[in-house]
């Protein structure tokens, strides 16, 4: 219903009583992106995943939830179109089935990730 700072307000207290809770995170950095807060959402959105932008590594060990499909697509994609730098998105992805090797939901995604990209041959070999 529209209502993301309302959603945000209530995340912070969520997230204040208990923060090793990564979907609580997650719901917050979307939140973020809705209201334009891009770079507080990229942040929360590599802590996620464990990406170090000042080095572009990524380390498992220090993410909060690194085989959370949905966190790096909305990564990907927060990095795609909001901050213009899809060869970080694509780096994302790659990084996801990486960690990912035995999901098929970390394929179809990268897939659907190619296929809106306009990378076809990518997007066919992950999907089929």
């Amino acid at each position: 219903i529209g209502r993301w700072q309302d959603a945000k307000d209530h995340l912070d207290v969520l997230i204040a009583n208990d923060p090793k809770i990564p979907e609580l995170k997650l719901l917050y950095a979307r939140c973020l992106t809705v209201l334009g807060k891009v770079p507080q959402a990229a942040q929360q959105f590599y802590s996620l995943i464990g990406y170090d932008p000042r080095t572009r590594t990524f380390d498992p060990k220090t993410a909060e939830d690194a085989k959370n499909v949905a966190a790096y697509v909305a990564a990907a994609r927060l990095e795609r179109q909001d901050r213009e730098a899809p060869e970080v998105a694509d780096q994302i992805m790659q990084q996801m089935v990486a960690v990912n090797p035995n999901s098929y939901e970390a394929y179809l995604e990268r897939g659907r990730y190619y296929l809106r990209s306009g990378e076809l041959p990518g997007a066919q070999k992950d999907i089929t």
